[in-house]
């Protein structure tokens, strides 16, 4: 029993992170088993994964365990080509080691028809950043009849990170069917900042002057914690298995989710329009919101001699477009002057992901895994490209292909795989255009559609569980 504290002691105080996407609901899988089989496992998995993916599977665990699972590598490259312009790419990379998923399974001889689990995972996390920069001569200011210099810079930079910990509970009903539910804590953080600057310089008097300049900065960082439910079903039927799940959206706690929020505008062309203009809008300690889709899973499963063949299919409603956090309108005292509200927004789109996954039993005690999964992208261009504050920027479907191996006995077992992923995407419009700066952009380009996205990402999971007999 003293080491089952252990657990419960390392499960409170772990803290898990990680690197993935902005606006997709499948980069990541809970546990490395689920992970090398593609996520596929609605129907049924013999670990702490099924606390999450269907906690009505739980009910036919026969043994208490704890669960340490981890991604113990994990990198990427993202590149999109006239990204920021003619010939002017974006690229992004990373590179991270992570901990990802630890809990246990109680089993109790008072209540054999029981079965409780904990967790704490990595729910979601992404981070992209890059920078970009621009140098060249340029004619943007017709009225100005000496050598111009343009300077164009484009920063961005997003970070989200959301861990989930939860509480299970499954009941066999019968012998067959099996019902359970589970309710998560949710930490979602984001910290977010993009910034668009553009100097034009000219030779005025045998000096560098600055002629013009514009600067568009834009920062966002909140926290939101809420609650998250999931009830899982369960039928078992000699070979086969159905599973099916309901996963509620997200019940925020307003109280304790909070952010702050800021866009500073600033033009200055005195050769064009004769003047300079600046806008600041800012709020922080605002309550916030971050809504997630109703989920609605259904898996099927089927075990020959040696081997399994598993299928999952997701759905994802939609979530209207709202504000995540609303800066309110202040009359700053020093100066008179009211600072106008802002809003940063959110939206998704219904997204259906599929998954299949597959399990040889090479001999005894050792089993090859593989899997395939879409992870499809839940915002369209529409509501990316628009004016409004949009903290994110990624547009591009995944596609990921797993597998590994897992050596087992009765006490304990040990995985080892890996998650390929690949995404495409083409004739999306620009981030920025800092090759063909105009005034009536204030300094930028119109954006452009002639780009080309190739995203690819790995990691490799380590996963260990000890069964106490």
């Amino acid at each position: 029993m003293k080491a089952r504290y252990w657990y419960v002691l390392f499960l409170v105080i772990i803290y898990s992170k990680g690197y993935g996407q902005e606006a997709n609901y499948a980069n990541y899988e809970v546990g490395s088993k689920a992970t090398m089989l593609g996520g596929a496992v609605v129907a049924g998995i013999d670990n702490i994964s099924s606390a999450y993916y269907n906690p009505g599977a739980l009910s036919f665990i026969d043994n208490s365990s704890v669960s340490l699972e981890t991604s113990t590598l994990f990198a990427g490259v993202l590149q999109i080509r006239n990204g920021a312009g003619d010939q002017i790419d974006i690229e992004s990379s990373f590179f991270d080691i992570v901990p990802s998923m630890i809990g246990g399974i109680v089993k109790s001889q008072k209540i054999p028809d029981w079965t409780f689990a904990y967790s704490v995972f990595t729910m979601n996390s992404s981070l992209i950043e890059f920078n970009v920069r621009q140098l060249a001569p340029s004619n943007v200011i017709p009225s100005f009849t000496g050598q111009e210099y343009y300077d164009g810079a484009y920063d961005y930079h997003n970070r989200i990170n959301e861990n989930w910990i939860g509480v299970s509970a499954g009941r066999v009903i019968g012998e067959r069917f099996g019902i359970g539910a589970t309710i998560f804590a949710a930490n979602f953080y984001q910290d977010f900042n993009r910034n668009q600057l553009a100097v034009v310089t000219g030779n005025v008097d045998g000096v560098a002057s600055t002629l013009a300049s514009s600067s568009i900065n834009q920062y966002m960082r909140f926290r939101s914690l809420a609650a998250i439910f999931k009830i899982g079903l369960n039928y078992v039927h000699n070979r086969q298995r159905i599973g099916f799940t309901v996963t509620t959206p997200k019940i925020n706690l307003d109280i304790i989710s909070k952010g702050a929020i800021s866009q500073n505008i600033n033009v200055f062309d005195p050769l064009v329009s004769g003047m300079s203009n600046s806008i600041v809008f800012y709020g922080d300690d605002i309550t916030t919101y971050h809504r997630t889709p109703l989920k609605l899973a259904f898996g099927y499963q089927y075990k020959f001699t040696s081997s399994l063949i598993s299928f999952s299919l997701t759905y994802n409603s939609p979530v209207a477009e709202y504000a995540m956090l609303t800066s309110q309108e202040v009359v700053v005292p020093e100066v008179g002057v009211l600072r106008p509200s802002i809003s940063a927004y959110d939206k998704a789109n219904q997204v259906f992901n599929f998954s299949v996954g597959y399990r040889n039993d090479v001999r005894e005690g050792l089993s090859i895994l593989l899997g395939a999964k879409s992870d499809f992208n839940y915002v369209d261009d529409e509501f990316l490209n628009q004016s409004a504050f949009i903290p994110k920027m990624s547009y591009w479907d995944l596609y990921h292909l797993t597998g590994g191996v897992i050596w087992y006995n009765d006490r304990a077992n040990l995985t080892l795989g890996a998650d390929y992923a690949f995404g495409l995407s083409k004739d999306d419009l620009q981030q920025v255009n800092l090759s063909d700066p105009v005034a009536s952009e204030i300094y930028f380009g119109e954006r452009t559609r002639d780009t080309r996205t190739f995203h690819n990402q790995v990691y490799i999971v380590i996963g260990f569980m000890f069964n106490f007999l």
